[in-house]
């Protein structure tokens, strides 16, 4: 059904960069699914980053406040050290 789909609308799927995300709730399992074409399939992954967001399956906020958290400790070190640069020269 999806090469007919692509075909239909002279479109083409790259394979090499092509992924899915299957969304689900905290009450659902994970069902292994396998998407393809012929004897290609599409890899799964349970995030991705999508517009500088960080998107999980079960739409939570936890991978983009950990990367989040990660960014801020690094600026609040450069911070920390060009204050006491800064203080040692005035």
């Amino acid at each position: 059904m999806l090469f007919r789909c692509f075909k239909a609308n002279i479109f083409s799927l790259n394979f090499e960069k092509t992924q899915y995300i299957q969304f689900i709730n905290n009450n659902n399992m994970l069902m292994g699914r396998k998407i393809g074409c012929g004897n290609k399939t599409i890899p799964y992954i349970s995030h991705t980053v999508f517009l500088g967001l960080t998107v999980d399956s079960t739409l939570s906020w936890r991978n983009y406040t950990d990367l989040l958290i990660n960014k801020l400790s690094t600026a609040c070190y450069v911070l920390r050290s060009v204050k006491k640069i800064y203080l040692t020269q005035h």
